[in-house]
């Protein structure tokens, strides 16, 4: 099962209890992955036909467009989005992805993301060495906004407690449960 797979299962469990009124989606930690994916998770909350991602290269612009899937309605719900300098690439485009559709709805909690809104490209030769470059930049789907190098301010700036971390205690997640709005 793929990230995007067992996302859609989780958003299922989601639909179904309808008495939860808050989702919590923890990016925390998440280096990114696969822009395909990512894409594919963002359908489910930006409008069919809206942009999901722009992708600009030196003399292009490209854009993935929403198929808007209606499996949770998150006009209803309110998001809290966890993030952290590890959270960066695709973890970032769903974070600002979804704080663009439904800035509302959405609270983004931590420490700032990472900054990475590149597209690299790797080149391997015959020799095993190899060299990464980039070709493109992204940019969130519906303000266009990028984060190469400055990565996401949250809106409510925590800080990981490493004390109570080390006690298996989230001092994030606690407020988290907690919050209101």
């Amino acid at each position: 099962m793929g990230v995007k797979d067992a996302f859609v299962q989780a958003l299922g469990a989601v639909a179904k209890d309808t008495s939860n009124s808050k989702v919590v989606i923890d990016l925390r930690n998440n280096p990114g992955g696969s822009l395909d994916e990512v894409a594919a998770m963002l359908n489910y909350f930006v409008p069919r036909d809206q942009s999901v991602v722009h992708i600009k290269y030196k003399n292009t612009v490209s854009e993935m467009l929403s198929t808007g899937e209606n499996l949770v309605n998150f006009s209803q719900k309110k998001i809290v989005i966890l993030i952290n300098g590890g959270s960066a690439s695709a973890s970032e485009i769903m974070t600002a992805t979804i704080k663009d559709y439904l800035p509302n709805n959405t609270r983004i909690v931590g420490e700032k993301s990472y900054g990475k809104g590149s597209v690299q490209s790797l080149d391997t030769y015959t020799d095993g060495s190899s060299f990464k470059y980039t070709i493109a930049k992204w940019f969130s789907g519906k303000t266009q906004t990028g984060i190469d190098g400055t990565g996401i301010k949250p809106d409510i700036e925590l800080k990981l407690d490493e004390e109570q971390w080390k006690n298996n205690k989230d001092n994030q997640l606690d407020y988290v449960k907690t919050l209101n709005w």
